[in-house]
């Protein structure tokens, strides 16, 4: 498997499962540690436009989603008064990203994030190798590197350091 952020996260995921399929691999790309710290939240401070900007790119998709197939002439065709045409039904605004609110109700790192967290769980991951991959400048360096440390101390995976000379 690979994938950079939030898909490199999932890999990690992943690699925690006990029926992981071992003598796999997987290249995770610029992810967090977890999704709280330097993620959601940067030393307690909620991050506001990365939170609110990867939350409206997702819930466009979510709402993109949820209209397929819920406009049409036929299901509405006895609709009155005529301005009542709903077009689309989107239905409650909130149910497109309900994780938003369970964020701002979690501001400290508590059971909600511990139970997606890796720092905590990479003992168990079931990966064979991994390849890591990090900007100097990103947002998630701080996780990628304990990423890493905890992955090459806790879990039984081959690790190659190369360096730009290798």
């Amino acid at each position: 498997m690979w994938g950079a952020s939030y898909v490199g996260a999932t890999q990690l995921l992943a690699g925690r499962r006990a029926s992981a399929t071992p003598g796999k691999g997987i290249f995770v790309m610029v992810t967090a540690s977890d999704y709280h710290e330097n993620w959601t939240y940067q030393g307690g401070a909620f991050q506001q436009w990365f939170d609110e900007s990867w939350t409206s790119g997702l819930a466009e998709d979510t709402m993109r989603r949820k209209t397929i197939g819920s406009a049409g002439a036929l299901q509405w065709s006895k609709t009155m008064p005529l301005a009542n045409y709903p077009v689309i039904a989107p239905g409650d605004p909130k149910s497109v990203a309900p994780y938003f609110e369970d964020w701002l109700a979690h501001p400290n790192y508590d059971e909600y994030w511990k139970q997606w967290s890796h720092r905590s769980r990479f003992i168990a991951a079931s990966i064979s190798r991994c390849f890591i991959l990090e900007a100097w400048y990103d947002i998630f360096l701080g996780g990628t590197l304990r990423n890493y440390v905890g992955l090459k101390a806790g879990a039984a995976i081959t690790f190659r350091a190369r360096t730009s000379a290798s």
